[in-house]
C-alpha cells in the first residue's frame, strides 16, 4: 500500500476507533444477554519471577514454594485453567470446574523457563504467562541468559506453547514502564485520539510479536501494573480481547453470558510472605 493511502487508512481507523470508544463509553462495554443464575468462583494467583536461591522479593519466588502451592491447590481439589477453559464458560455455556485456579505469570522473565516450566510439567497444570514483548525481542537478539534479570527468548515461548501447558497472552510491548506513563494509562495532558493510536499500536506491536512466534491470537491482556483507563477498556473489545487482568485482589465470579464478567480479573500476588494456603483460607 501507498505511505499516503496507509498514512489515510491508519487515520481512518484511529478515527473509527475514537467513535467506539465514545459509544462504548456511554452505553457500557458489554451488554450481558442471556445470562443465567449459575456462577463459578475463580482464583487467580499472579506470580513474576522465581529463583532456586534466598533472593525473594515480593516479585521474586523461591520455586520450592510455587511447587508447594500447586501441591496445596491440588490436594484441595483444585482444577487449573487457562484463558481459554474462562472464556468457553462464560461464552457458551461449557462446563467449568467448580473450583477453579488460574496460575499467571507477568513480565516473561527467562527464570519462569528454568525453574517454573520444568514444576508445570512435572505436575501437569496449566498456567498463563503474559510477556513484555519488547524484551522478548531484546533477549531474542541480545541472548543474555542470565535468570536473574533476562527474559524469554522466542525459542523458550515456542517451546512452552507446543507444550500445551503453557497460554501466552499480551502484557504491552513497551507500556510496562512508568518513566512517562503508568504502564498503559493515558496522561492527563494526552489528546484521545493520541492515547487511542498509541495503546493501539502498542497492542498490537506485542500481538505480533507473541502471534508469530506462537501462531496463535492473544484474546486477554494483563493491564501493566494494574493501570486501566476507559478508552483501553473499548480498544480491547475492538480488537477482539476478550478478558482482561488487573492487581486488584479479590475472588472473581464467572456466569454464563455475561462477557464482563471476564473484564479486570482480580489476582492474589503471590509473595514470599503469603502461600496459595493462606490465599484460599477464606475461599
Amino acid at each position: 500500500m501507498p505511505v499516503r493511502q496507509n498514512k489515510i487508512y491508519n487515520l481512518f481507523f484511529i478515527l473509527f476507533l475514537c467513535f467506539v470508544v465514545f459509544i462504548n463509553s456511554a452505553h457500557g462495554v458489554w451488554q450481558s444477554a442471556n445470562t443465567t443464575d449459575e456462577k463459578i468462583k475463580l482464583v487467580i494467583l499472579m506470580y513474576h519471577g522465581f529463583t532456586d536461591g534466598n533472593k525473594e522479593s515480593d516479585y521474586v519466588l523461591n520455586i520450592k514454594k510455587f511447587e508447594e502451592d500447586i501441591v496445596h491447590l491440588k490436594k484441595q481439589g483444585f482444577t487449573f485453567v487457562d484463558t481459554d477453559d474462562i472464556i468457553n464458560y462464560v461464552y457458551t455455556g461449557k462446563k467449568l470446574p467448580e473450583k477453579s485456579v488460574m496460575l499467571t505469570f507477568d513480565d516473561g522473565y527467562l527464570n519462569n523457563y528454568i525453574y517454573a516450566f520444568p514444576v508445570i510439567k512435572k505436575h501437569g497444570v496449566k498456567a498463563v504467562i503474559s510477556p513484555i514483548a519488547y524484551y522478548v525481542e531484546y533477549y531474542t537478539l541480545n541472548h543474555d541468559k542470565n535468570p536473574d534479570y533476562s527474559h524469554l527468548t522466542d525459542k523458550e515461548i515456542k517451546e512452552m506453547h507446543e507444550s500445551g501447558f503453557i497460554d501466552f497472552q499480551n502484557h504491552s510491548y513497551n507500556m510496562h514502564s512508568l518513566k512517562k506513563r503508568k504502564g498503559s494509562l493515558k496522561l492527563t495532558e494526552e489528546d484521545t485520539h493520541d492515547y487511542i493510536r498509541e495503546f493501539y499500536y502498542d497492542l498490537k506491536a506485542a500481538e505480533n510479536v507473541i502471534e508469530d512466534i506462537t501462531g496463535k491470537k492473544t484474546i486477554a491482556y494483563a493491564y501493566p501494573f494494574g493501570s486501566v483507563s476507559k478508552e483501553s477498556v473499548s480498544i480491547l473489545k475492538c480488537c477482539g480481547y476478550k478478558v482482561s487482568f488487573g492487581c486488584e485482589e479479590g475472588f472473581n465470579y464467572l456466569t454464563t453470558g455475561d462477557k464482563n464478567s471476564l473484564l479486570k480479573l482480580k489476582r492474589f500476588n503471590r509473595t514470599p510472605k503469603r502461600s496459595a494456603e493462606q490465599i484460599i483460607s477464606n475461599y
